[in-house]
């Protein structure tokens, strides 16, 4: 389980705003450096990466879904979920 900002993500939790304010910017700057579209929910954490037309959601919880949904909850680390991202998920749209 990932923790931010000492709170424990678990899957399906509302999270406090300070976590969700942590997590839309930690997905800004993924956005940022792949040059990708980036959006924000302003109901939940739930943060959306495009990709040559595709959407990558980076979420806690079960919602709409997009063509690819990263639950942070199943991650250790903010770190591990990136790499996830970049070495995967990346690989995967842009191919």
């Amino acid at each position: 389980m990932m923790w931010i900002r000492g709170h424990k993500l678990q899957h399906g939790e509302v999270l406090p705003y300070y976590v969700q304010d942590n997590i839309k910017g930690l997905v800004k700057e993924v956005a940022d450096k792949h040059y990708a579209e980036f959006k924000a929910s302003v109901h939940s954490e739930a943060c959306y990466v495009k990709i040559h037309g595709k959407v990558i959601s980076f979420r806690n919880h079960t919602g709409r879904p997009s063509d690819l949904d990263i639950y942070l909850s199943t991650f250790n680390t903010w770190r591990q979920c990136e790499k996830y991202f970049e070495r995967r998920v990346l690989r995967r749209f842009l191919n």
